[in-house]
């Protein structure tokens, strides 16, 4: 009996505290599911601002909840709402450039060496072709010699001209400097102008100073260089005088004007006293005759115009 007795005790006291608990939730049930007051039509009059709505919103919004309650029938506080945390401004990274002497530096060492060899080689391969280029070597032929140079590179040579009419140097070299393979060149055109001065006939004047002016590229001292200039005023001397001499003989007054004026471009040449003065005579020689055909002419001329004024 006193068992069940105190079951049923039990039993009953669990039934109770279900009762309590759904009675308390029951008025909260209702408050929560009445509708929300109308406004007074006093306060429905009052216009308000944009603010002021907003900030009816904001409170409605913010309305704080109901409290629970624990078995117990206590009211449990609730925490006051975080207020809204405002954004975080972005990050940004920066990236400062490296400073100091030893930043750079193993690199520009590596480049300055790098640049440093390249040049020190490029000066070597033009220092060695300068050096080629200055030596000249004399090979004898079966008639005269071949005059060679070195090429502008490390090595190699190539040939200049070929003096069938100059003999070897005496002093067999090697090598030879530009001051001793010159003068073998100049003589070799000098002599040709000698041969064509020489030649039966008619002189080729151009091409006699054709080889003169060669031969003149070819003069390495001054003696040459005067011997060169004045072997090509006696070949322009000497092809005016012919000139002249060809018209003067024609004994006309036109062409002894031609030959007066051969005369004067030989006089600007660079001449010796002497050669100034054999000119100066010629051409004195030359006037005397050019006023005594004039006067002939003249008094030729005359005689037609006597004879018609005084007819037979």
């Amino acid at each position: 009996m006193g068992k069940n007795s105190l079951i049923k005790s039990t039993s009953k006291e669990k039934e109770k505290i279900k009762k309590d608990k759904e009675t308390e939730a029951v008025p909260e049930e209702k408050a929560a599911a009445k509708p929300p007051q109308q406004p007074s039509p006093k306060t429905a009059t009052v216009e308000k601002t944009d603010k002021e709505v907003t900030k009816a919103t904001q409170k409605k919004d913010i309305k704080a909840p109901t409290p629970k309650k624990t078995a117990t029938g206590k009211k449990v506080p609730l925490s006051k709402p975080e207020p809204p945390k405002s954004p975080e401004p972005p990050l940004t990274v920066t990236y400062e450039a490296p400073s100091g002497p030893s930043a750079g530096e193993p690199v520009d060492k590596t480049l300055l060496i790098a640049a440093g060899c390249i040049l020190f080689l490029f000066l070597l391969v033009i220092g060695a072709s300068a050096s080629n280029s200055s030596r000249y070597y004399i090979k004898k032929m079966p008639m005269g010699i071949e005059i060679r140079q070195g090429k502008f590179a490390p090595l190699g040579e190539k040939k200049v001209i070929a003096l069938p009419d100059i003999k070897a140097p005496e002093e067999q070299k090697t090598v030879y400097s530009r001051d001793e393979a010159y003068p073998l060149i100049f003589k070799h055109y000098l002599n040709q102008a000698d041969a064509l001065l020489a030649a039966p006939g008619m002189p080729d004047y151009e091409n006699i100073k054709s080889h003169l002016t060669k031969a003149q590229n070819f003069a390495v001292t001054n003696e040459l260089a005067k011997a060169a200039s004045q072997r090509l005023v006696a070949i322009n001397l000497h092809n005016l005088s012919y000139r002249s001499g060809v018209a003067q003989d024609r004994d006309t007054v036109a062409d002894l004007e031609k030959a007066l004026d051969y005369l004067s471009q030989a006089g600007r040449l660079e001449l010796e006293p002497d050669q100034v003065e054999r000119i100066n005579q010629r051409r004195d020689t030359i006037r005397d005759r050019l006023r005594e055909l004039k006067e002939v002419e003249a008094a030729m001329e005359a005689v037609p115009e006597e004879s018609a004024t005084h007819p037979k």
